[in-house]
């Protein structure tokens, strides 16, 4: 076996050889939130006793001592930050989550600007409206220096595979960066899953809601029609892959 690449040739011996700088660790599924939006998070409350939710609240909430500590002790070079469940995603006032969105990717730019080493950004999007969501992605990318953006499930029950999203994929796309679909609770409990809350959510529910997601986007056309549009998914592709 042979490994080239334009200007070298070295023939693969079988023995792993130790890089000679140490390969970063980069978390990129990292969340935060900000005070005026964690009314959002109310249902998420629901489904997390009180202790570990305080918990989870406090670290949220952080982004200079904890955050950098826990980075430290878990060796963690560089965290890539972003909006936690369900964000602006189930805000039904339109200027409202426009304004929330500015606000969340302006604080999230200002601790990003304190650890430049340690910490990065994806965007928030008000998908309320897509053409503001576009703009928003591309001050983010263009002005806050973020890497580019995270979506938590559905806007309002409404897919991505839809018309009216064209504009967020389409400056995506023109930007180079992609967009990361988080899980978020589905407004409608399945059949399956009726008479058991403990199934929807993180512990389930969110695996076939965002694959299904996925699934719209893909048998919808979006990436016919915009086909260098990277969209990310986690937790093993959401049983995609």
């Amino acid at each position: 076996m042979t490994n080239q690449t334009a200007d070298s040739h070295t023939e693969f011996s079988g023995e792993y050889t130790r890089p000679s700088k140490p390969v970063k660790k980069i978390a990129l599924e990292e969340h935060f939130c900000i005070p005026s939006m964690l009314y959002l998070a109310s249902d998420m409350e629901k489904s997390i006793a009180g202790g570990p939710m305080e918990y989870y609240k406090k670290r949220l909430l952080d982004f200079d001592s904890l955050r950098i500590e826990e980075m430290d002790k878990y060796g963690i070079d560089l965290s890539v930050l972003s909006m936690t469940v369900p964000g602006v995603q189930l805000e039904p006032e339109v200027k409202k989550a426009v304004d929330l969105a500015k606000e969340a990717n302006d604080t999230l730019a200002a601790a990003v600007q304190r650890h430049p080493s340690r910490l990065a950004g994806f965007a928030h999007l008000p998908l309320q409206a897509p053409e503001v969501a576009a703009d928003e992605l591309e001050r983010a990318v263009k002005q806050l220096g973020f890497k580019g953006a995270l979506v938590n499930g559905s806007t309002n029950g409404e897919y991505y595979d839809a018309e009216k999203f064209y504009p967020v994929w389409e400056r995506a796309e023109a930007l180079g960066v992609p967009i990361y679909l988080h899980p978020a609770n589905s407004l409608d409990v399945t059949g399956s899953m009726a008479g058991y809350p403990e199934l929807w959510g993180a512990m389930w529910g969110w695996t076939p809601e965002t694959a299904t997601h996925i699934l719209r986007m893909i048998v919808g056309g979006v990436f016919d029609r915009f086909p260098k549009t990277t969209v990310i998914t986690g937790h093993m592709g959401e049983t995609l892959t």
